[in-house]
């Protein structure tokens, strides 16, 4: 378990840090659900599920030290509507280690030659949790041909590492060095990850593979954060940000000011696109899509009636019209369709405070 600063750099990187510790073994690795597919020279992990139906195909990222696993629910619940795709960053789960750098860059020309060989038809709607939502959003910028929406959850801000550094809050939540860190114990798995994956997810972390590999990622967060900020991400296609409803930081100096930092960087994220919906997951922390996965899912279903026009007038039972069901809350909204169709108010980004 990491030492110094452990909350602070797995809340904003997206994972809790870890190496191994001397003598340690991994588990036997469990199957794997997907296909590998052969990438320049290595094998990555691809799981779709679903039908195509001629629409926009879903690629789901997930955090730093992440795998596919976590998807499972969100999987489940789009599966009837569209072609939804997980898979393994290369060095995570089951995918190989590349030898390339661990950056964003990278990883987004590894997404799209894994989509092409995988024969996963574009366009697509990128979602990315935390970390993922660097690769979401520079794949959109470097592919729009490629890309029909975009869906964000609680996403890393290419800025966050020096608006949390800066005055007042003076908060360093990314390791400046490769030496210094040290590690006791494998990962901890998400508490809100199901219990009939959690053996698997943990066989999976606990491979040298795997964890070198989150650990290349986090070092390398500095460069993949500069590379989605100088490709001056603006987009013409639906984002739709959805952000945590429940405080991580609680306690100690400046932990309110570090959640609202965090809420206006989302805030920020909202404006990537003229055509955005920002969204507050009133029963989630940062792991959302493990939280709450039928909202993660209605959000993707909210970008794909943007794309298509359609209307709640025309079928009441589409879930897009039940989004206020939900324990959810509209920080804004820039939708034509929304607009017209969807129940909702603004409500303030300090709300989250008082959760």
């Amino acid at each position: 378990m990491f030492c110094n600063h452990r909350r602070s750099w797995g809340l904003l990187a997206g994972f809790a840090v870890f190496v191994w510790a001397a003598g340690t073994q991994a588990e036997q690795r469990p199957k794997a659900p997907g296909k590998l597919v052969a990438v320049d020279g290595i094998e990555l992990h691809l799981h779709c599920r679903g039908r195509d139906r001629g629409g926009p195909s879903v690629v789901l990222d997930a955090g730093l030290g992440g795998v596919a696993l976590e998807w499972e629910a969100v999987q489940d619940a789009l599966v009837k509507d569209m072609t939804v795709c997980s898979y393994d960053r290369a060095g995570m789960g089951w995918s190989d280690v590349s030898d390339a750098p661990r950056t964003t860059s990278r990883m987004v020309t590894e997404l799209r030659d894994l989509l092409a060989t995988g024969k996963v038809d574009p366009p697509y709607i990128l979602v990315g949790h935390s970390f993922g939502g660097y690769n979401a959003q520079l794949f959109a910028s470097r592919y729009r041909v490629d890309t029909a929406g975009v869906v964000l959850l609680d996403s890393s801000h290419p800025e966050q590492v020096e608006r949390f550094l800066a005055p007042p809050i003076k908060l360093n939540t990314v390791p400046r060095r490769r030496s210094g860190l040290v590690f006791t114990s494998p990962p901890p798995t998400p508490s809100a990850l199901p219990e009939h994956l959690r053996a698997s997810v943990q066989a999976l972390l606990a491979q040298y593979k795997s964890m070198r590999t989150a650990y290349e990622e986090l070092m390398n967060f500095r460069t993949s954060a500069h590379e989605v900020r100088d490709a001056h991400v603006r987009l013409d296609v639906p984002v739709v940000v959805v952000s945590r409803g429940r405080r991580e930081w609680s306690h100690g100096a400046n932990a309110l000011k570090k959640e609202n930092l965090w809420q206006d960087l989302q805030r920020e994220l909202g404006t990537l696109s003229p055509h955005s919906a920002h969204l507050l997951a009133l029963e989630s922390g940062h792991h959302i899509h493990l939280e709450q996965p039928r909202l993660v899912a209605d959000a993707v279903r909210l970008v794909v009636a943007e794309i298509n026009g359609n209307s709640c007038r025309d079928d009441r039972t589409d879930p897009v019209c039940e989004m206020s069901s939900h324990r959810v809350a509209w920080i804004g909204n820039s939708l034509k369709l929304a607009a017209r169709t969807v129940a909702w108010k603004p409500v303030s980004l300090q709300l989250v405070t008082t959760y």
